[in-house]
């Protein structure tokens, strides 16, 4: 049986190895809360503005006219590319995506953490991430 104090020992002491892995940790974590935070600001949908009245109607009624403006007030992804109505299904396999690769990548990692150590698989999760970001 391990006590507290032995499994301690094992995971090692504050040095320089364990500072850098925890450092990396932290800024996989920082990428990540952002990207989570920015989900609902990122893909906000903006208001329909149909043209036959003048005023705010609903995504299904301006999609089943086709005669609308997107409310030029909301700056985000959804409205920079038009990923309404019938692109709209775009916009939902992005976030699967990002579902996907992050249960594919848990078994990617578990395998290479074991093979690798700690600090290389932390180092390549951090690029895919800065490069999925650009």
């Amino acid at each position: 049986a391990y006590s507290v104090s032995m499994l301690l020992e094992m995971a090692g002491n504050a040095d320089e190895y364990q500072k850098r892995v925890n450092l990396i940790a932290m800024g996989q974590w920082f990428f990540a809360a952002f990207i989570e935070m920015g989900f609902p600001i990122l893909l906000l949908t903006p208001n329909f503005i149909c043209n036959a009245h003048g005023g705010i109607c609903s995504e299904q009624e301006a999609c089943l006219s086709n005669d609308y403006q997107l409310d030029p007030s909301v700056n985000s992804i959804v409205s920079e590319y038009g990923l309404v109505c019938s692109k709209k299904r775009v916009l939902d396999l992005c976030f699967d995506a990002f579902l996907i690769g992050g249960f594919l990548g848990s078994f990617w990692y578990g395998e290479s953490i074991e093979r690798k150590g700690r600090s290389y698989p932390m180092k390549e999760a951090m690029v895919v991430m800065v490069v999925g970001m650009a």
